[in-house]
């Protein structure tokens, strides 16, 4: 149903399991279960947080 409705799961780990889901038809709508916010312990900015920051700024 989800999918019918325009969830796209976009990513699935190793096991297959559903990891990241995106809707179409939205500016920036994405749900994960993985933590990139974590990078940033290491200095890095995620691409995914980079990403939804370039297009907040723009709304």
């Amino acid at each position: 149903m989800l999918e019918k409705a325009g969830l796209n799961i976009a990513g699935v780990d190793l096991d297959g399991e559903v990891r990241i889901m995106e809707l179409d038809q939205h500016p920036f709508f994405i749900g994960t279960l993985f933590q990139p916010e974590r990078s940033a312990l290491k200095n890095i900015i995620h691409p995914l947080i980079k990403a939804f920051l370039l297009k907040a700024s723009q709304s």
